[in-house]
């Protein structure tokens, strides 16, 4: 796998993506191609004004989008989120994706905290989380419905290298 800037080509990959029910069910609803299009110029300009944003994530061997993983700066940390397509579920690349961006951030000096929110029903994504040595801290209200938080310190990360 690979990680790019998004490119505004892209825009009908990553439509197909997020038009799916099953992938966007823990989040809000299928996208439309105006909140792609949005997504995708939202995360150029983190880039460039940041240093950081949500990757596209490709597959080397035949350049499909995969999905998205990174970043998203805040006050007191890097919020890390993910999203892939689900030919690309259950095989081990979110984690390898979502471990080496953890492991960026912190080799670089990118932020000492790393957290994560997701819907409480997402299992699949705090497994996935946890996996990456991020540990639940809280359930928050969001809208009509919880999350979960999880969360990564530098110190923690040091530890379980």
């Amino acid at each position: 796998m690979d990680f790019r800037p998004w490119r505004k080509q892209e825009t009908a990959a990553m439509l197909s993506i997020c038009e799916q029910e099953e992938v966007m069910r823990y989040i809000d609803g299928p996208w439309s191609i105006e909140r792609v299009r949005g997504f995708i110029e939202e995360e150029q300009a983190r880039l460039v004004h940041e240093g950081v944003c949500r990757w596209a994530v490709w597959q080397k061997t035949d350049n499909k989008l995969m999905g998205f993983c990174g970043f998203v700066r805040r006050e007191v940390g890097l919020e890390i989120g993910w999203r892939f397509d689900p030919l690309f579920w259950r095989q081990g690349y979110g984690y390898e994706a979502a471990r080496h961006l953890v492991d960026w951030a912190f080799e670089t000096g990118q932020a000492d905290l790393i957290f994560a929110k997701m819907h409480v029903l997402n299992t699949a994504s705090y497994a996935l989380a946890e996996k990456v040595g991020m540990e639940r801290t809280a359930r928050v209200r969001v809208a009509e419905y919880d999350d979960f938080q999880f969360e990564i310190s530098r110190d923690a990360w040091n530890a379980g290298r």
